[in-house]
């Protein structure tokens, strides 16, 4: 399946906070259903990560460097294809979509997020 967040209509359909927050939900369970998530957007990316999703972030490498100094620190969480060109590339190799498929999670996220739980316990229990 291939699912979009970019559209000039999106603000239209979800005209209210929890009207956005539904559909947000009903993405995390879409994607919590998947074998593999391919994508481009960060925020469809760090969810994956947290529900056990197999996901690979698509890097565009013609991003201007605002656009990709959003990322900083946050891609060395993922898989990363480089999309430049066409190609299909992970570690500076051509890669095909079984190799895609086989690819496993990385873990470097899991400090931030215990820390983060941590942070949240101690703020709720002070």
């Amino acid at each position: 399946n291939y699912v979009s967040h970019i559209s000039k209509d999106y603000r239209e359909h979800f005209p209210t906070e929890m009207s956005l927050l539904t559909e947000a939900e009903r993405l995390v369970k879409k994607y919590s259903q998947a074998k593999l998530v391919v994508t481009s957007r960060i925020h469809c990316a760090l969810p994956c990560l947290g529900i056990g999703t197999k996901v690979v972030f698509v890097k565009d490498s013609d991003l201007d460097e605002s656009n990709a100094s959003r990322l900083n620190g946050l891609v060395s969480f993922f898989n990363v294809i480089d999309s430049r060109k066409g190609n299909l590339s992970f570690n500076n190799q051509i890669i095909d979509f079984e190799t895609i498929l086989n690819l496993q999670n990385k873990n470097e996220w899991v400090k931030y997020s215990d820390d983060l739980k941590k942070k949240c316990k101690a703020f709720v229990v002070s």
